[in-house]
C-alpha cells in the first residue's frame, strides 16, 4: 500500500537479478529483502531508475497510486518510474525477462 512517510524496498534476489542486467540496487546493503526506508533515504541514494512491482490486490495499492505517491514527494525528481510485474522479480523462468528488460532501460536511450 502507498505509505506517506517511506516505501518497502527490495534486496536480495532482486538486487541479484538487477547485477545481471547491468546496474547495481541502491539498497543492495540491505540484510533483509524487503526493508522500509524513508523517503529521504531514497534521495540519499539517489538512484537513476525505479522500478515498482505491480502488487496491486486486497488492501494494497495499484502501480498507478504508488507512481503518484512517488512524483508528489520532493525526493522524485524525474519520472524514470517502471512497472515490473511481481513474478519478474520471483524466483522462476521469468526472471530472465526481467533482466533483458531492465538491461534495455538501463542502456537504450
Amino acid at each position: 500500500s502507498v505509505i506517506e512517510n517511506g516505501l518497502y524496498i527490495s534486496a536480495g534476489l532482486t538486487t541479484d537479478l538487477i547485477n545481471r542486467a547491468g546496474g547495481q540496487n541502491v539498497y543492495a546493503d540491505q540484510s533483509a529483502d524487503h526493508v522500509f526506508v524513508s523517503y529521504e533515504s531514497l534521495v540519499d541514494r539517489n538512484p537513476d531508475i525505479i522500478i515498482i512491482a505491480d502488487m496491486e490486490g486486497e488492501g494494497r495499492s495499484s502501480y498507478e497510486e504508488k507512481k503518484k505517491a512517488l512524483k508528489e514527494h520532493p525526493a522524485v525528481k524525474n519520472d524514470n518510474i517502471h512497472k515490473i510485474a511481481l513474478e519478474d522479480i520471483s524466483p522462476g523462468v521469468r526472471n530472465i525477462d526481467f533482466i533483458i528488460k531492465l538491461n534495455k532501460l538501463l542502456y537504450e536511450k
